[in-house]
Formats: structure tokens, C-alpha cells, sequence
């Protein structure tokens, strides 16, 4: 059976970023051993932050222009506000990495980086398959995505919200890298009092994503153990 162009798109899209993560993560197994957390920043922060973004980024679009049309009881699809929780959350993040460098030092910007690229290839690779396939799935391909995303979503929550509360510590302390271009002492305390906010409705927030995304886990595989049985 042919491929349709929406699926021609999906297959490019999961492929290409499940191989960018891929090589996220072959890059950091590759220097972390040899220079650790101090200079890691130096040979990945860019590659990283432009992954960790645009995969978000092309799931919004993804969402607006495909899976918002699609009915609800027709697939199975993530919630238009998780997207944009999704998309505000990186790039929060990726903004204060880049205005406050000194912060991807920290062990917490290498979790973050093993944590978001695991998470990011297993869910790519299992989009595409079941792309490819029209629906279909193979349980070591759809195990190895709950595993993942049930152990290390916390673990990336956790890293996301330590960046965070880093930056805001340095954003206290001192200008930031784009200093030619803001003036800190009119935008300082204002950007502090938005980040202390998303840094306290972090943990609620992630917590209620969590929990509905395991349900939606479990509820798939008890439907499929029925249909089968």
C-alpha cells in the first residue's frame, strides 16, 4: 500500500530527528569520558540546544497542521496543551543556557542532555515504525518507549528544573551574555520573578503530564491484552 503525502512528511520527520538524537548522543558518549562536565558545553551545547528546540518546534507544527484535524476517537494523540507546555519548557531552557553559559558546567546540563535525547530517539523511532507499518507496533519497540519515558521523564523533568533554578541563581548574580542587547537593570528583576513562577508550577505541571501519559500507556496496553485474549 502507498504512502500518502501526510505520511511521506511523518516518515521523514520521525527518521530525521530520531537520527539527530542519535547523533546527540553518540557525540556526548564520545567527549564526556574524555573532558567531562567542565568543557562538555564547548563541543555539544550548540548541536544540543538545536535538537532538544526543533524537535518540539516540529511537533507543534506537526500538531497544528495534522493531529488537531484528526478526530479523537481516531488515533491516538497528545493534547494541544501539552505541546505548548512542551515548547515553553525547552525554550525557557534553552534561552538561559545560552544567556547564562557558565550553566551547562553543571552535571545537571549533562542529564539533561543523556535524559531528553533518550527519551526524544525511542519515541521517533517508534512514531516511524508504526508509520511505516500503518498502525502496526512490535512490543520490544513499544516496551523500550515506556521503559524509557516512564524511568527518565522525572530524571529530565528534574535536570530542566535544576537548569533552571541555576540560571536563576547566576541571573541574581550577574549579567548574562547578551548583555549589549538588554538592559538588565530594567528587564533583571522581572525575568526573575517569570522564571521563580514557571520554576514553582514545575513540579505541578509535570507531575499531572505524567501521570495522564502513564494512564494513556496503560489503558493502550490493557486494550490490546483484550483484544488479543
Amino acid at each position: 500500500m502507498p504512502y500518502n503525502n501526510t505520511q511521506r512528511y511523518l516518515l521523514l520527520s520521525d527518521c530525521s530527528r530520531a537520527l539527530l538524537a542519535f547523533c546527540v548522543l553518540a557525540r556526548f558518549a564520545i567527549l564526556f569520558p574524555l573532558i567531562g562536565t567542565r568543557f562538555l558545553p564547548a563541543g555539544i551545547a550548540d548541536f544540543f540546544l538545536t535538537v532538544y528546540l526543533t524537535s518540539v518546534l516540529v511537533d507543534g507544527f506537526e500538531y497544528v497542521t495534522i493531529f488537531r484535524k484528526v478526530p479523537k476517537k481516531g488515533v491516538s494523540r497528545t493534547s494541544g496543551w501539552r505541546v505548548l507546555g512542551s515548547i515553553g519548557a525547552r525554550a525557557l531552557v534553552t534561552v538561559l543556557i545560552l544567556n547564562y553559559p557558565k550553566s551547562a558546567k553543571n552535571i545537571s546540563f549533562s542529564v539533561l542532555i543523556s535524559s531528553s535525547m533518550l527519551v526524544d530517539c525511542s519515541r521517533h523511532l517508534y512514531n516511524f515504525y508504526k508509520v511505516r507499518t500503518f498502525g502496526g507496533s512490535v512490543w520490544w519497540l513499544t516496551s523500550l518507549r515506556r521503559i524509557l519515558f516512564g524511568l527518565l521523564s522525572p530524571v529530565l523533568a528534574a535536570s530542566e528544573a535544576a537548569m533552571i533554578f541555576i540560571c536563576l541563581r547566576l541571573m541574581e548574580t550577574e549579567y548574562g551574555y547578551y548583555r549589549e542587547y538588554i538592559d538588565y537593570d530594567v528587564w533583571a528583576d522581572r525575568a526573575a520573578v517569570l522564571v521563580k513562577g514557571v520554576l514553582f508550577a514545575y513540579a505541578p505541571v509535570f507531575y499531572i503530564t505524567y501521570k495522564n501519559k502513564m494512564t494513556a500507556f496503560w489503558r493502550l496496553k490493557t486494550d490490546k491484552t483484550k483484544k488479543t485474549n
